[in-house]
């Protein structure tokens, strides 16, 4: 079954970078991709910890939590470097709109 998980997530994974690189060309999609990413990633985290951390049975399965638990972790690495590159390319937007603005006194920007 945690095999079956596992590639269940791998593929998720897999499809979603997919998407990703067809949506390299366009900021707008790949960022609503990133956040969605991010935003999916940490409810599984929370399902993770209410079913598998917190659970005794699982727990005694040494193998089968290390394996899910070290995928999980993982993947709560990946969204939060996703959600750190969408932060700091916002902060970036935002600072280019402004610089297009300011009576052309940044015209590495226009």
């Amino acid at each position: 079954m945690l095999r079956s998980v596992q590639g269940t997530v791998e593929q998720n994974v897999a499809a979603m970078v997919t998407v990703l690189l067809k949506s390299a060309g366009e900021v707008a999609p790949l960022r609503s991709h990133l956040e969605s990413l991010t935003q999916r990633v940490s409810q599984l985290q929370e399902a993770y910890d209410k079913v598998c951390r917190k659970n005794e049975a699982f727990q005694n399965d040494v193998l089968a939590g290390s394996i899910l638990e070290t995928a999980v972790d993982a993947a709560g690495d990946a969204a939060c470097k996703a959600k750190q590159f969408v932060e700091r390319r916002s902060m970036i937007a935002d600072f280019r709109a402004k610089a297009a603005t300011d009576d052309g006194s940044y015209p590495l920007f226009t």
